[in-house]
């Protein structure tokens, strides 16, 4: 995870399109979580899975994202005639399983019933996960959280769906029940097997995902707090799930997570810090927006707040909040402090923030530049007057405290 946040950080300093720097991320993502498993598989999980797909999704990596994203479009549409023709044309669309699992959950997603059935028919396997795209389960489980065809159809309360699917061999397990918030079956599992509350999903082995991140991931309470009922032991990887729940701005799964024990030193810097009721708790409770997910002290705050990356805007009371729950303005990204990414952005008014709370005008990157060195890098749609004279005429703390 700590080797992605880098190229992450790289790509955005070095790929000049969003699109472009996502589309790298994803593969390398794939290639991450394929590579974990290399030596042996982990052990199967309850249900149906397993992680065996890892090393699939290496060999998937050489199908251009274009094809899968064509398949996937066709799926969510409908489109079981133009889906067929490009399976012609590229096989590996449906050869390799991630790739098929994936069109799959587009189509149920989609609640497109003549796809799904034409997927199973060509024999997609119909209890493989695939990751939930980031706009349904936030940043914080993207291409994280797996689910299976069966938990796509009920999150997305496709009852006819969820039938047809069981009839074709679809499986129930603790992830789905977790998602879905299927408390009888929770329930059930749980009886049978405590131990499942807090078992690794093996979908994900590359990191630790359990029921817990999946009921939080659905914004499941009462799921969650049954789960942690049944817990032996502190949340794992509590971070994770706090910064979800925090993320999606679940103020009572926050509480429930703080109370059996889940830790929030490492939640990492988000918009959480503009939360009135979530931002002190957390921050009472450890968090700050200074130490990064790894539990280190890291200016990735600055990725999130002070680039123009994504289509962000200028946004000083984010930046403003980000700084009360403990970021600094001399804490460094990829070498440059956050007054070098706001001019070259033309943040004017986090220019502005950042200076009242004691940025350094001359402060220097790892390559000997000054924030208005960067300036000379900046789109053309900056005003650089205004940048300019935000960096000048901008009064130093002291000289406020004087005043």
């Amino acid at each position: 995870e700590r080797w992605l946040d880098h190229l992450r950080g790289a790509l955005s300093d070095s790929v000049p399109g969003d699109r472009d720097a996502a589309i790298i991320l994803e593969r390398a993502h794939a290639v991450a979580l394929a590579l974990v498993n290399l030596d042996g598989p982990a052990p199967a999980g309850p249900g149906r899975r397993t992680s065996k797909h890892r090393s699939e999704l290496i060999a998937s990596c050489g199908v251009g994202a274009r094809t899968l994203k064509q398949a996937a479009l066709s799926a969510r549409r409908g489109k079981v005639e133009k889906l067929s023709t490009l399976v012609e044309e590229v096989p590996e669309v449906l050869g390799r399983p991630a790739f098929a699992a994936r069109v799959l959950q587009d189509a149920t997603l989609a609640g497109r019933s003549n796809v799904v059935e034409w997927l199973i028919g060509r024999g997609v396997d119909v209890n493989r996960p695939a990751p939930l795209p980031v706009s349904l389960v936030g940043a914080s489980f993207e291409l994280v959280l797996f689910v299976t065809p069966l938990c796509a159809a009920r999150m997305t309360r496709r009852s006819e769906m969820s039938r047809y699917l069981l009839g074709q061999g679809a499986r129930t397990d603790i992830f789905t029940a977790a998602f879905a918030g299927d408390l009888p079956l929770l329930r059930q599992l749980l009886a049978e097997r405590p131990s499942l509350a807090q078992v690794t999903d093996p979908a994900t082995d590359v990191l630790t995902i359990t029921p817990v991140h999946h009921a939080i991931g659905g914004g499941q309470l009462p799921t969650l707090r049954v789960l942690l009922d049944h817990a032996t032991e502190p949340v794992r990887t509590g971070s994770r799930a706090l910064r979800a729940a925090a993320a999606l701005g679940h103020r009572d799964m926050i509480e429930l997570l703080l109370e059996h024990g889940a830790d929030a030193h490492a939640v990492g810097a988000g918009r959480w810090v503009l939360d009135p009721k979530i931002a002190p708790r957390l921050a009472a409770a450890g968090a700050s927006a200074g130490v990064g997910i790894s539990g280190e002290e890291s200016g990735d705050w600055v990725r999130i707040s002070c680039t123009g990356n994504k289509g962000r805007k200028d946004d000083p009371a984010f930046v403003a909040a980000l700084l009360r729950c403990g970021a600094r303005v001399d804490q460094r990204y990829n070498g440059a402090t956050p007054l070098h990414y706001v001019v070259k952005a033309g943040f004017v008014q986090t220019i502005q923030v950042l200076l009242e709370h004691g940025a350094g005008r001359e402060a220097l990157d790892n390559r000997g530049r000054t924030p208005f060195d960067w300036l000379g890098q900046a789109a053309e749609s900056v005003d650089r007057a205004a940048v300019r004279d935000a960096l000048k005429t901008h009064p130093r703390p002291a000289d406020v405290d004087r005043n």
